[in-house]
């Protein structure tokens, strides 16, 4: 599973694209402020899932979010039924 980059994947991916905060803001029809703003927000874990969706929209990106067990789901449920045992 790849980790975030340290400067977050909204900043990474715009800056791959050689887009400008003012370019990005335009495509989501907010002010640039806001860009800065959603960066942040990503950094410190605290971006909306909507946000995200729509940030990848506007850069042509899939979004994809996902839950991964640290261990198999068949271990998860062996586990489990072992402690009801």
């Amino acid at each position: 599973m790849p980790l975030r980059p340290k400067i977050g994947w909204v900043r990474s991916i715009r800056k791959a694209l050689g887009m400008t905060i003012k370019q990005l803001a335009k495509r989501l029809g907010v002010d640039p402020s806001r860009i800065v703003k959603i960066k942040t927000a990503e950094i410190r874990d605290a971006v909306t899932l909507h946000t995200l969706k729509m940030v990848a929209e506007k850069l042509d990106c899939s979004f994809v979010y996902a839950l991964v067990p640290s261990t198999s789901l068949k271990e998860a449920i062996e586990s489990k039924a072992e402690a009801l045992a």
